[in-house]
């Protein structure tokens, strides 16, 4: 039985009133293609051994296992997405990021993703923001687009 937490089914918005409460989500790509997991945890070990077996030294095999699994920590750990009233937001175990609506200038939502443009107050090139859409892409693409639009976003 799935907990709230470990649930990965989208949390709907608070509020019955409709108030915009943070709407939260998460995608775990480890657990919905085990087979394709074990296989590349198989990869980062055999890796992880040859390093230390040519290098002659078990800390260097310790070493380079952790550089890897900490590389594809995306891909083994969840990632958790999260849209508020400020903004969208990913967190994951190396990194979390926000972006706020009022940094938007435009949006594309698709069938499984959507991205986000914006630009920094650094350059002038626009930068994408991807959002992956989870295991219920419909219900978030429906959130999404609407806090879009409440935000004055373009949807393009």
């Amino acid at each position: 039985m799935a907990t709230p937490a470990t649930d990965p089914r989208p949390t709907p918005p608070a509020g019955p009133d409709g108030a915009v409460g943070e709407f939260s989500w998460s995608r775990w790509e480890a657990g919905e293609r085990p087979v394709r997991t074990a296989a590349l945890l198989a990869v980062v070990a055999a890796a992880a051994f040859t390093a230390g077996v040519t290098l002659q030294s078990v800390a260097s095999g310790l070493l380079a296992l952790a550089l890897l699994l900490a590389t594809l920590a995306n891909c083994l750990l969840p990632i958790r997405y999260a849209m508020t009233a400020d903004g969208v937001g990913v967190h994951g175990l190396l990194r979390s990021r926000l972006l706020k609506w009022s940094r938007v200038d435009a949006a594309r939502v698709g069938e499984q993703d959507a991205v986000l443009l914006y630009t920094t107050e650094h350059t002038v090139a626009q930068r994408q923001f991807r959002i992956d859409l989870g295991p219920e892409p419909q219900m978030v693409a429906a959130v999404l687009k609407q806090r879009l639009l409440d935000a004055g976003v373009p949807l393009v």
